[in-house]
């Protein structure tokens, strides 16, 4: 995790030297490049947290699919997307887990939108990898890394039969055993 933040620092100490040089030097140039980097710094700042974000989903996810019962098969798929998507098979019920990283800050229609995105991605993995095509049923599933899902939240994408369910990574043992 230090690695995440050693170049900010670094860069935190060049543009400080940037200020400090440009009231020593009375050259203004120095102070707006100065400026320029505390932008940088937000950036890196703000894409080292999501990261940070992301992992501790995935981690969270992945003690979850690691604590179901051994009579639960779980097989991890190949995407199209940056998410991991992985196929959980128990009592003739077949679960389409795929990741989404929307945040909780963004805005309910903005994050309605992009969940739609997600599931139909998630819809097309699964037409990709046959997984629709054999006649047994699948729920689609999305896991919200970052941002929380209540109990009953769904989402219908294209002509797909099913809702896609949202979960959060803790809840995929109540979606394997309930449904």
């Amino acid at each position: 995790m230090l690695r995440r933040f050693v170049p900010v620092l670094v860069l935190a100490f060049v543009v400080g030297s940037l200020f400090r040089l440009g009231n020593v030097l009375g050259m203004p140039v120095l102070r707006m490049f100065g400026t320029q980097g505390i932008v940088v710094i937000g950036l890196m700042l703000a894409w080292n947290i999501k990261r940070l974000q992301i992992e501790d989903g995935l981690r969270r996810l992945d003690e979850s699919l690691k604590a179901l019962p051994s009579r639960v098969k779980v097989q991890p798929l190949t995407g199209a997307g940056k998410m991991p998507l992985w196929l959980v098979e128990s009592e003739g019920r077949r679960i389409l887990l795929g990741g989404s990283d929307i945040a909780q800050s963004m805005g309910k229609r903005r994050a309605r939108s992009a969940l739609e995105r997600h599931a139909a991605s998630l819809l097309k993995a699964a037409e990709s990898h046959g997984l629709t095509r054999d006649g047994r049923e699948l729920t689609p599933a999305l896991v919200l890394l970052r941002r929380r899902a209540s109990e009953s939240d769904q989402i219908r994408a294209g002509s797909f039969p099913r809702p896609v369910v949202l979960v959060n990574p803790e809840g995929v043992d109540r979606l394997v055993s309930g449904g």
